[in-house]
């Protein structure tokens, strides 16, 4: 199983990777068109990712769908990347890129590893109704 393992952790890499660069791809693309400053973030769901700049991100307030205590500067923290301003001033530094990019691992083995979980816990659930009755347990005296 430990083989098994550590391909899984491997296909879940490989798979988080072109998805972190597909997304920071798109906020740079966003970046030269407009100019904004774009926020790479974790969606909703798990391993989903958002690019969003402060309109949407103000929208998605008023549309309670964020907490009203989240502030661009606490979204500039929690994101897992960050254009420049329109200006060009406060862009991330390749060691933030790095960080920034290592947290979203972390990120993203959780939300995977919380899967596993669960469809485990459904298979558990799934079993046979009859299975408990014929159990190889011993009787205890």
């Amino acid at each position: 199983m430990k083989i098994i393992d550590k391909f899984q952790s491997i296909i879940v890499r490989c798979k988080s990777t072109i998805d972190y660069c597909n997304a920071v791809k798109m906020a740079d693309e966003y970046h030269a068109r407009d100019g904004q400053r774009y926020y790479v973030v974790a969606g909703a769901t798990d391993g989903l990712l958002l690019v969003m700049d402060r309109s949407r991100f103000r929208a998605l307030k008023k549309a309670n769908r964020l907490d009203y205590s989240i502030t661009l500067q606490s979204l500039a923290e929690k994101s897992f990347y960050y254009t420049a301003h329109g200006n060009g001033s406060g862009a991330l530094t390749k060691a933030g890129i790095a960080e920034k990019r290592r947290d979203f691992y972390h990120w993203r083995q959780a939300c995977f590893e919380r899967r596993q979980r669960a469809k485990a816990a459904m298979r558990k659930q799934r079993r046979s109704p009859l299975a408990r009755f014929f159990s190889f347990k011993p009787k205890e005296r």
